[in-house]
């Protein structure tokens, strides 16, 4: 690395810090949130344990990137027991087999070259594994799931 990027590297920004609930507050449509992202180049660490009480509640579908190049494999254990504790089914990057916990752990959340270096998790509410067809159609298939789900949910609080 030579003396520019380690500088870019090192420099101190600012950044504004907020809640999920001061968010939600601001931005009400997160509320009817059905997928979220998580993918922060190590600060999973610090986010997901955060989101664990709103995650169960609102219950979206959560890909969740693991950048251990940024971060120790025990700060990497909290998000993904996060993962583990909110979500009754957690998938491989594949979204065809269940997370591998132990070995993924056992390798440091190191992952292939040609992605990121990390691994990438999918939590989601139901066994999406019987969708069939290529990842993709399964990811759509727990989507349109939860959304017909989400779409149920409010049209149920508006007859109320």
């Amino acid at each position: 690395m030579n003396g520019t990027n380690k500088r870019r590297l090192l420099q101190k920004i600012n950044v504004r810090v907020t809640n999920i609930a001061d968010l939600e507050e601001q931005y009400p449509i997160l509320r009817e949130v059905s997928f979220v992202k998580v993918d922060t180049e190590g600060f999973e660490r610090r986010i997901m344990p955060a989101l664990h009480t709103w995650l169960k509640v609102r219950k979206p579908v959560v890909f969740l990137s693991l950048h251990p190049m940024f971060t120790s494999v025990s700060y990497l254990s909290k998000a993904v027991a996060v993962m583990r504790n909110v979500f009754p089914f957690v998938w491989e990057s594949d979204m065809r087999r269940p997370f591998d916990y132990e070995g993924h752990h056992g390798r440091g959340y190191q992952g292939d070259e040609s992605a990121h270096g990390g691994v990438d998790m999918l939590g989601t509410w139901h066994d999406i594994s019987k969708a069939g067809g290529t990842a993709s159609n399964a990811l759509a298939g727990t989507l349109r799931y939860e959304l017909d789900g989400r779409r149920r949910l409010l049209a149920s609080r508006r007859t109320l």
